[in-house]
C-alpha cells in the first residue's frame, strides 16, 4: 500500500493510494472509525506506464459523521476495553451512539442507572477535552423503550390527578426523563407539570391547572422546612405611680 497524506484537517484528508478501498481503509485507520464511516471523492488519477506499475489515485476523504460523535465512539470503545465489557459501539447519526453486545444488560443496570453514568461520563470527558456537542448514548434501544414507558407513566399520572383532584408525584428521575414527562403533557388543557425536590431525588409533580402549589409539598419537605423560633412577649417594666 502506497497511501500518502497530501493534506489534512479535522474533517478532510487528501490521500494517495493504489485503489479507493486502500485510501478508505487508511483514512478509517487514522480517524479510528470503520471504512464504512468515511466518504471518498477521487480528484486525480495517474495512469500507469503501459500498465507496468499500476495506477495511483488522489482522493479527498471525509468522515460520515462529525468530530464529537466519532471522538465519543472511540472513547467508549477504549473504556469498555479497559472494563472488559463485550460491547460494540455504532454511530446512528450526528449525535447518537448505540451500544450492543453480550454485556448490554450489565451496562444498562437497574432502571438504566449504568447507562446514565456512561452517558454522563462520555459527555463530561468531551467537555474536558474541549470537544463541543452533546452525544446521546443508548444501549440496545433502551432509551427508545424508556421514552414510551415515560409517556405512558405521564398519561396515567394525568388521569390520576384528574380523578383524585390531587397532585400526583412521580418517582425520582433524571433530567432527561423529567423532560420527557413534561413534553408528554405540555399540550394538556387539564393538567400541568413541574419539577420539585433536589437531585438526585428530584421528581415531576402533575396537578390540575390552576390548583396552586400550596398543598403540593410532600410531608418530608414540610418537615424539613426551617421553623421560626417562638418568641415570648416582652414584659413592660412596672411603673411607680
Amino acid at each position: 500500500m502506497t497511501d500518502e497524506v497530501i493534506s489534512q484537517n479535522d474533517e478532510i484528508l487528501t490521500l494517495e493510494g493504489g485503489s479507493e478501498d486502500e485510501i478508505r481503509a487508511e483514512a478509517a485507520r487514522q480517524w479510528g472509525v470503520s471504512p464504512d464511516e468515511v466518504t471518498i471523492k477521487v480528484v486525480d488519477q495517474e495512469k500507469s506506464f503501459f500498465g507496468l506499475f499500476g495506477r495511483k489515485l488522489r482522493a479527498e476523504v471525509r468522515p460520515l459523521y462529525p468530530c464529537p460523535v466519532r471522538a465519543a465512539k472511540k472513547r467508549l470503545e477504549t473504556l469498555f476495553g479497559l472494563m472488559d465489557f463485550d460491547l460494540d459501539a455504532s454511530v446512528l447519526g450526528d449525535d447518537k451512539i448505540n451500544l450492543s453486545g453480550y454485556d448490554s444488560k450489565r451496562l444498562i443496570g437497574r432502571h438504566g442507572e449504568g447507562l446514565k453514568v456512561v452517558d454522563y461520563l462520555s459527555n463530561l470527558m468531551s467537555r474536558s477535552q474541549g470537544i463541543g456537542g452533546r452525544v446521546r448514548v443508548d444501549c440496545d434501544g433502551y432509551r427508545r423503550q424508556r421514552e414510551k414507558e415515560l409517556e405512558q407513566i405521564a398519561l396515567d399520572a394525568a388521569q390520576e390527578a384528574m380523578k383524585s383532584k390531587r397532585t400526583v408525584f412521580l418517582e425520582p428521575m433524571s433530567s432527561w426523563e423529567r423532560r420527557l414527562v413534561h413534553l408528554a403533557l405540555r399540550e394538556s388543557l387539564v393538567v400541568e407539570t413541574h419539577s420539585v425536590g433536589i437531585e438526585p431525588h428530584r421528581k415531576v409533580a402533575v396537578r390540575l391547572i390552576g390548583s396552586g402549589r400550596d398543598r403540593e409539598r410532600p410531608a418530608s419537605a414540610e418537615s424539613e422546612a426551617p421553623r421560626r423560633p417562638h418568641r415570648r412577649p416582652r414584659r413592660r417594666p412596672a411603673q411607680n405611680n
